[in-house]
Parts: structure tokens; C-alpha cells; sequence
């Protein structure tokens, strides 16, 4: 019997993952669900991984040639702020997991937040993820506009919002209430004070991924827009289809 997965996450601990010979894995490199959960952090797939193609532009070259009517926008490069340019979907991932999980520096100060393992990121940070994810989600579309402007007018109040904890969860009580979304002051205050650090700690990190999912003014959220769709079914037929057609 053989098996053969189509983009596939990353559910099993490495150390303990089947080492399955007739398990295939069809993944994309531009796709970043195949990266979930991150191997940093101990997860692996089992079975055999089948990589199609890790070029941007080749990608986007088969899907046109497959079907003019799959049309996802093309991948926008950004500057890496630690060095660099940000080419591909795969330099975007690398670059964001392994600065994610890399070490504690003895030169750190209190307010740093380090999470090379997966016990650091679910004890100090995954709660507070699961929390802007959700209220992001959860606010109605007339709150979140009027969020956004809101922020925009503040200009540069809004840097020492990003570093108070207090001001930024006073700041989004009205928006979750206008909302309908229940909280509680003192965990709010709890989870700003782990955004805040994240934002304040790697503001280099925060910044590049922004402008890879936002972009420029001409190009607003196209890497965005991929990212979700270079993980349809379509894509992954025309990527395998070529793939094969080339064998």
C-alpha cells in the first residue's frame, strides 16, 4: 500500500515520527502550512517529502502555462532588515523560524522574549497569539476600519502605545466591546504586556514580516493574498502536473 499526501503539515515529533518508506509527501516550498507546525520546534512529517519547486517565479510561470484563470498575485521580494532580500516564500520561512527559535542572548534585557523551544512558546506566547488572532477575527468590519483610522491618526503616539501595555489595552477596550467581544481588564493588560514585548523586542522581525504580507502602496497585501492561495487544490494540481510532465 502507498500513501501520498497533498501539502501537508508538520504533525508528528521528530524524534518519534515513522520513518514510513511508502508515505509521499507533495509539498511546495511556497506554501506555509507545510511548515506548520515549525521543525525548530521539534514537529516532522513522516513518510518521504516530495518538493515540487521552490522558485517564485518558476511557479508562476506553471500556473499561467496550466490556467490563465488561476491568477494569484506574484511574490513581491522585501528587504530583509537583518540583511539581505527576502526572495522566495521558502527565504521568508527560514528567515522567520529560525529567528523565532533562536537563543537567548546573555547580553538580553528583562523585557526580551526568547523562544527557542516549544514549551517557551506555549507557556510565554501562544495565549496571547490565540488572543490577537481571535480578536482580529472577532471584530466587526466597521470596528476594525475604525481601529485602523484610529491608529493612523496617532502618527508617532502610536510607537509608546506598542510599548505600554496599559495604554494599548485601554486603547482596545472600546473596539472588543463595540464588538460584542468578553474580556477580562486584568488579562488583557497580560496579553498587551506579551504583545508589547514581542513588538518592542523584535521590532526587526515584526517589521519585515509586515512589509512581506503588506508590501508597498502599489502592491498592498499581495503576499498575503498568495499565501493563502498558493494552497488551494488547483495550485497543487498544476505544480504536481508539471512537476510530473517533467520528470
Amino acid at each position: 500500500m502507498f500513501v501520498y499526501t497533498f501539502e501537508c503539515p508538520k504533525g508528528l515529533d521528530k524524534n518519534n515520527a515513522p520513518k514510513y518508506e511508502n508515505v509521499f509527501n507533495i509539498v511546495y516550498s511556497g506554501d506555509t502550512v507545510t511548515y506548520m507546525a515549525p521543525s525548530e520546534y521539534g514537529f516532522a512529517r513522516c513518510g518521504i517529502d516530495i518538493e515540487l519547486y521552490q522558485s517564485s517565479t518558476h511557479t508562476d510561470e506553471v500556473l499561467f502555462d496550466f490556467d490563465e484563470d488561476i491568477s494569484i498575485p506574484t511574490f513581491k521580494a522585501c528587504k530583509d532588515l537583518a540583511g539581505g532580500d527576502l526572495n522566495s516564500e521558502l527565504d521568508v520561512c527560514k528567515y522567520f523560524f529560525s529567528y523565532l527559535a533562536r537563543e537567548k542572548e546573555e547580553t538580553a534585557s528583562e523585557q526580551s522574549i526568547y523562544i527557542p523551544t516549544r514549551a517557551d512558546f506555549v507557556n510565554e506566547v501562544q495565549p496571547t497569539v490565540q488572543f490577537a488572532l481571535s480578536m482580529a477575527f472577532s471584530l466587526t468590519s466597521e470596528v476594525k476600519q475604525q481601529l485602523i483610522e484610529d491608529f493612523k491618526e496617532l502618527g508617532m503616539g502610536a510607537l509608546s502605545l506598542i510599548n505600554d501595555p496599559v495604554s494599548l489595552a485601554i486603547f482596545l477596550t472600546p473596539y472588543l466591546y463595540n464588538s460584542g467581544i468578553p474580556y477580562e481588564a486584568s488579562q488583557l493588560v497580560a496579553d498587551c504586556t506579551v504583545l508589547t514585548r514581542l513588538i518592542g523586542t523584535d521590532i526587526m522581525l515584526v517589521l519585515s514580516v509586515a512589509m512581506y504580507l503588506m508590501g508597498s502602496e502599489s502592491d498592498l497585501g499581495a503576499n498575503l493574498v498568495r499565501s493563502f492561495m498558493v494552497h488551494y487544490p488547483e495550485v497543487g494540481h498544476a505544480l504536481l502536473k508539471d512537476y510530473l510532465a517533467n520528470l
